[in-house]
């Protein structure tokens, strides 16, 4: 909020400013607002007129690591602009902080150890120095003891989080999500961060089993959102269809009494068990809702995505693909990296 506010107090006056500080700001506002192609645009454009310049190259380099923009390979983009960061500036801390985490992924320790080091000797914050020595344990063969970062769980599960993105290093990265769960000192909402990363690692595994087993227990647990969690991995694998259409069975039959979440997850089955009458049903209904004024934006979204698959499954392919065309996601990096929707993963 506060970087927000900063930046929207310098786009009061770009009559003032070269052109150069108004086309970074305003790659800076939009990279804080979630808008990827935009950021990139403007960031490519201050660029332009000055290539020799570090911040927005950094900036780039976040939206390509954080956000969701149309250029890929994303990693490599990433990548790429933080490395011109370092070369332009080499002691631009945080951007070996993403160095080391890229080389993580990659696999190579000599690179992310020396990253690490110009990253540490600036004396970062400690959960952030304390996330990258548990990733660093984890790729050089060592079992971390997840308990020294007991008070710091996040640093347990930002950890986690770069280790499952390589399937090499994806077992390290369950355990920290286990020993986060395990965790005294965690907090609802990151708990259920740690339950969609280790239920999409195991996916992605093949290890379906062990992650239906995780969902069903954390539903006979009483955790309610374990049932769109469990609906949303029904449309990876198919190992979720029983409990999948168990959770649908339980919620209200009509449309009308359900909430928007609940058409949500409705559409999706409905979407994957190819129940094209009631999917029509359900997009309808979220058509209707989206058209009020004071509706959430992510009930505009949902109505949009469910009319496209609706299309789709009626046979209009081309109406379904200039639906889904026009669909950006907007939300924070957070929400882009732990919601079941907001990446739009069913719709790409």
């Amino acid at each position: 909020e506060e970087a927000v506010a900063r930046v929207d107090a310098a786009l009061a006056y770009t009559d003032r400013m070269p052109e150069r500080y108004t086309r970074f700001a305003d790659g800076l506002r939009r990279y804080l607002a979630g808008q990827a192609n935009a950021a990139v645009a403007a960031l490519d454009a201050a660029l332009a007129t000055e290539p020799s310049w570090s911040d927005p190259w950094m900036i780039l380099g976040e939206t390509y690591r954080h956000l969701l923009p149309g250029a890929v390979p994303r990693d490599s983009l990433a990548r790429a602009a933080f490395l011109r960061v370092v070369e332009l500036d080499p002691d631009f801390t945080l951007a070996h902080y993403h160095l080391a985490e890229i080389a993580v992924l990659l696999g190579d320790l000599d690179e992310a150890q020396r990253h690490a080091e110009h990253f540490l000797a600036s004396s970062p914050d400690s959960a952030s120095a304390l996330q990258l020595s548990l990733a660093l344990e984890c790729v050089g063969g060592h079992a971390p003891d997840w308990s020294r970062a007991e008070g710091r769980p996040d640093a347990i599960l930002q950890a986690s989080t770069i280790l499952v993105r390589s399937l090499d290093h994806a077992e390290c990265g369950l355990r920290g999500y286990e020993a986060y769960r395990g965790s005294p000192s965690a907090d609802a909402l990151d708990y259920w961060d740690s339950l969609i990363g280790s239920v999409s690692t195991l996916i992605a595994l093949g290890r379906a089993v062990e992650a239906e087993a995780l969902l069903r227990t954390e539903r006979e647990s009483g955790n309610s959102d374990a049932d769109y969690l469990t609906v949303f991995a029904a449309c990876a694998n198919g190992a979720f269809a029983t409990d999948a259409r168990a959770v649908i069975d339980r919620m209200p039959a009509g449309v009308g009494e359900s909430s928007d979440l609940q058409l949500w997850a409705k559409g999706l089955w409905f979407m994957h068990s190819e129940d094209a009458e009631r999917l029509a049903t359900v997009a309808a209904e979220l058509r209707s809702r989206a058209a009020h004024s004071e509706a959430r934006p992510r009930t505009v979204v949902w109505a949009a995505a469910m009319t496209a698959h609706a299309r789709a499954m009626a046979g209009d392919t081309a109406g379904a693909l200039e639906i889904l065309e026009g669909l950006e996601p907007a939300a924070s990096r957070a929400n882009l990296t732990w919601s079941l929707w907001d990446s739009l993963a069913q719709e790409r």
